[in-house]
């Protein structure tokens, strides 16, 4: 169950956050970042910065956790659906993905989709992860690694050299 209403979090996504405003350093990861929503995601229900953890709670789908590209869309869809947010595809052509940047405005901001597989030591195989990037206000990338640090500026390389694989840029558009 949400802990705020869809109204209240809505309100609060912040399309032009700059990085070193961003408070809530703990309780946030790369999703919250992309999508400017800066609250604690205990403040809102349990794991609502997994994609799909809002959508299930408003609309009722199901949240799976099985990261691929095409079940994290869907996901992260269902949950911008869900707080009035329209998302569209600008592009999953990588060679194309940092084309045509240009300063986000109070309208809309993009965002950037990449997934990889890491070798977990604790449970002796490979798992899905997922990491989102944000377009700043300045045509910029800007992200946010984990539950405890602070955004930053990232080159596209840096994620490549982490074995990221770009999947889509989206264009969010808050209604």
């Amino acid at each position: 169950m949400l802990k705020m209403s869809i109204e209240h979090l809505h309100n609060i996504m912040n399309n032009d956050i700059q990085y070193y405003n961003w408070k809530h350093t703990k309780g946030t990861n790369c999703y919250a970042y992309a999508l400017g929503l800066d609250v604690i995601q205990s403040k809102i229900c349990h794991h609502a910065y997994m994609p799909g953890r809002i959508g299930q709670e408003v609309i009722g789908t199901e949240c799976n956790y099985n990261f691929n590209g095409k079940i994290i869309e869907e996901q992260m869809f269902n949950d911008l659906f869900s707080l009035g947010v329209r998302c569209d595809i600008v592009t999953d052509d990588e060679s194309l993905c940092l084309k045509d940047i240009k300063r986000q405005t109070k309208n809309y901001w993009d965002i950037l989709l990449f997934t990889r597989y890491y070798w977990d030591e604790e449970e002796k195989k490979f798992v899905p992860d997922f990491h989102f990037v944000r377009i700043g206000p300045d045509g910029n990338l800007y992200h946010k690694w984990g539950w405890e640090l602070q955004p930053e500026s990232i080159d596209y390389d840096e994620l490549k050299i982490h074995g990221y694989d770009f999947i889509k840029r989206y264009r969010l558009i808050k209604r």
